[in-house]
């Protein structure tokens, strides 16, 4: 059983290629932007500049969800540091902070999908592939949460969710 974990442990390390590849994404984008303005004389219109963004910001959504998911594989019995020990030993504070993540992926969803339906061609639409993919990634994240939370709290008496 000890082996598997390690194992889940080592790949868990890609989070940061993907998480870097989301930030590459970024940085290209702003860079494209950039060289839109630096090139036009007088004539840069919004649309010309968010146009730029749309795929770059989507992948990048997309490579940062990637990045979370593989963080979820790490041993939830462990901490990643003390402040993160604090927030799940405390009950109020560790049940807040749950609230928080899954208002955080519900937000993603809720955006990813009224971009599918409603906003089709509008900026939400064309990021929603990217909304929808970091929102899924977020919900393994929370259940993450949930296990470390029940793992690390000082009040082990009554579970997280009846």
């Amino acid at each position: 059983m000890n082996s598997y974990r390690s194992v889940f442990d080592l790949v868990s390390y890609l989070q940061y290629i993907f998480y870097f590849a989301g930030i590459v994404f970024i940085g290209l984008s702003i860079y494209e932007i950039i060289e839109l303005i630096k090139n036009s004389v007088l004539s840069v219109e919004i649309g010309d500049v968010l146009e730029l963004g749309y795929n770059s910001w989507n992948l990048s959504l997309f490579m940062l969800g990637l990045g979370v998911s593989f963080s979820t594989l790490q041993d939830p019995s462990k901490t990643q540091n003390s402040f993160s020990k604090k927030v799940w030993q405390d009950p109020q504070k560790g049940k807040k902070v749950l609230v928080l993540m899954m208002g955080i992926a519900l937000f993603f969803i809720i955006w990813g999908l009224l971009g599918l339906i409603v906003y089709t061609e509008s900026i939400i639409g064309r990021l929603s592939y990217g909304f929808l993919a970091f929102g899924i990634a977020y919900i393994s994240v929370v259940r993450a949460a949930i296990e470390m939370f029940e793992n690390h709290r000082t009040d082990k008496l009554s579970p997280v969710i009846k």
